[in-house]
């Protein structure tokens, strides 16, 4: 259980630190800015897909051993 605290609290800050880099990358006139930002946009969509489909995952491999 404190594991799940643990990986939720670590996936709510790189969230949020992804955001931001999302933000800065927005406003930013750097030449790679725009590419940068897509990256931090697209990460913040992928990411929290990937990690509730292995959660998903997970549960499944549970269940099937029981």
């Amino acid at each position: 259980m404190i594991v799940k605290r643990i990986l939720a609290l670590f996936t709510a800050i790189l969230l949020l630190s992804l955001y931001a880099a999302a933000f800065f990358f927005a406003l930013s006139d750097k030449p790679n800015a725009e590419n940068w930002l897509m990256a931090a946009l697209f990460a913040s969509v992928f990411l929290p897909v990937i990690l509730y489909a292995w959660t998903l995952v997970v549960k499944f491999r549970d269940r099937n051993k029981q």
